[in-house]
């Protein structure tokens, strides 16, 4: 997880040269590596969630789950543009029976990433299981590292 990181590295070893040099007794061995390291810039590189069912005061026609988002995600189009930060009214919101909501702010571009807990709203309670994420301004724009909430029928929950 990238706690506080803006951006995202790789490596890799582009080549090695290896040579051996012996002095008294002792052997030493000195390498050289050449490093290339890739850097990614979150704000460029995200999944689009368009889906307007999202939207936190659609009711759950057919139960969906985000049991399979893991990476980071941009809510744009029907979907509205950011997650809502107010506990939906009850449960069957958002298309799911349990609908999740950023019980924190979101952060500011200075801010860089950061880590919000989300809340699940379950058995008529707000806030009833959570997890954490990590949420980014990029300009004018949000993203959010998401992952599966753990509970089925659970969905994030979105607004404009």
């Amino acid at each position: 997880m990238y706690e506080s990181s803006q951006i995202q590295t790789t490596s890799n070893i582009q080549s090695h040269n290896t040579k051996e040099v012996s002095t008294d007794q002792r052997r030493v061995i000195y390498i050289s590596i050449n490093l290339l390291i890739f850097v990614v810039d979150i704000c460029k590189n995200y999944i689009s969630l368009t889906d307007g069912t999202r939207k936190y005061n659609y009711v759950t026609v057919n139960s969906k789950c985000d049991n399979t988002l893991n990476g980071w995600y941009r809510f744009q189009g029907a979907a509205g543009t950011k997650m809502v930060t107010t506990c939906p009214v009850s449960m069957n919101k958002c298309d799911a029976s349990f609908p999740a909501w950023l019980s924190e702010d979101h952060p500011t571009v200075a801010e860089g990433a950061v880590r919000r807990k989300v809340c699940i709203r379950r058995f008529g309670n707000c806030c009833d299981d959570w997890i954490f994420i990590q949420v980014k301004k990029c300009s004018s724009y949000y993203i959010y590292k998401l992952l599966s909430p753990g509970v089925c029928n659970t969905r994030y929950c979105t607004t404009d």
